[in-house]
């Protein structure tokens, strides 16, 4: 199973990535929107991207939206990580992307929510 992980804090992004690769997902990191809408590009379809909405060079809104054009990413579960509140002005419409974990997150709720959605695939 792919996950791709799109998060501008180097130490989110490392963690991330080495607990998920123990549970034996493959992993790529992306460090800002335009990085990650590149590699989307390039690699495998992943089955989950864990996206953080404040990145430093587009909202997350946008990388959702441009994520949920493209009918390749139709089984691609996009579940957010952020600070963020549902009720904040730049919150994706819900029906874009699949769950939300707030900042700061326990790393068990993370791995639980990748297992839950790759499962259903």
């Amino acid at each position: 199973m792919q996950v791709l992980v799109v998060d501008d804090e180097p130490i989110i992004s490392l963690v991330l990535r080495e607990v998920l690769i123990d549970e034996g997902y493959q992993v790529d990191i992306a460090r800002n929107g335009t990085d990650a809408l590149r590699l989307l590009r390039h690699i495998p379809i992943p089955n989950i991207i864990l996206l953080d909405l404040s990145l430093p060079d587009m909202s997350g809104n946008t990388v959702v939206e441009s994520i949920r054009s493209n009918p390749a990413f139709n089984d691609t579960a996009i579940i957010l990580i952020t600070a963020y509140s549902s009720k904040d002005a730049d919150f994706p419409d819900p029906t874009m992307f699949q769950s939300v974990i707030s900042k700061p997150f326990d790393i068990d709720d993370v791995v639980k929510q990748v297992h839950r959605f790759c499962s259903t695939k």
